[in-house]
């Protein structure tokens, strides 16, 4: 008897290898050397592993990415990552630094929206929300990119009234990034890195790239907001993000691991929320 690298129990009886599990005998269907050299043959083969086609995606990570003031310094910690989601606006500044994001997920209603995705790649798949501007689907549309439509959730009787009772909405807050966070699970992405999602700003920095019409596009109101002891200056929009990223964290948080890169008041709560879950577990 030996005990395989599993810490299976196995015997050879009338010279065919079993099994005991929990003292029961299993045969295999064949000798566990005739298995190997089946293995060893499979890999002469130049095949695809199963992990590496488009439709795997357990536990394959994904980067999230928003373009808050953070990202200019992650941007060589993203480039890593073989999957992205670009959250509206952040697109064409990705695109200029060399990254062609994966996905990229636009729901605002404003026209201006086109103006950051006028360098639509091929390789992007777009997915937009059914209430975005006829000029964001035109941009993509004239670009030849990919694009799948989908429409933003509320409640259940504002989407029934809206789409009509047998079409799906999803949910996740009132700004694009807790948006993707929902999609990506939808998606089967439970592991997912957030890059460039500050929900706030820093003394010289709004984003870490411009607005394309700053007068029409300038906060109508910032605060100073405390994290624990940790003090964060936010715009208003800002405010319902960070609410909106705690409601996302107790809907899909027990399934979706998600791991913040970069300082910022996104950060900070999820350092809370360790902390909250640390003292749980302790009683």
């Amino acid at each position: 008897m030996r005990v395989d690298e599993h810490g299976r129990k196995i015997t050879n009886i009338d010279g065919q290898e079993v099994v005991i599990i929990d003292g029961v005998e299993v045969s295999m269907t064949m000798p566990v050397e005739q298995a190997k050299k089946h293995i060893d043959a499979s890999a002469e083969r130049n095949i695809v592993e199963i992990h590496d086609i488009p439709d795997w995606r357990a536990m394959m990570p994904i980067a999230i990415v928003g373009g808050g003031p953070s990202l200019i310094e992650t941007l060589p910690e993203l480039r890593k990552f073989k999957l992205k989601m670009a959250c509206g606006s952040v697109y064409d500044f990705l695109v200029k630094n060399g990254v062609i994001p994966n996905y990229c997920v636009v729901c605002d209603p404003d026209p201006i929206m086109a103006r950051y995705i006028t360098l639509a790649h091929p390789d992007t798949l777009f997915l937009v929300a059914s209430m975005c501007a006829p000029e964001v689907y035109d941009v993509i549309e004239a670009s030849g990119a990919k694009m799948a439509r989908w429409h933003v959730g509320g409640s259940f009787e504002d989407n029934n009234k809206t789409y009509g009772e047998k079409t799906i909405a999803l949910g996740g807050g009132c700004t694009v990034a807790t948006r993707a966070m929902v999609i990506a699970d939808c998606l089967g992405f439970q592991n997912q890195h957030l890059f460039g999602l500050d929900s706030c700003i820093t003394p010289d920095r709004h984003h870490a790239y411009e607005f394309v019409d700053p007068e029409a596009e300038k906060f109508k109101k910032v605060l100073d907001i405390y994290v624990g002891t940790d003090k964060f200056t936010v715009a208003d929009y800002m405010m319902g993000q960070i609410f909106d990223f705690q409601m996302v964290l107790k809907t899909i948080g027990n399934k979706v691991q998600f791991t913040v890169h970069g300082e910022g008041a996104l950060k900070s709560i999820m350092n809370q929320a360790r902390l909250i879950m640390e003292s749980d577990k302790n009683g």
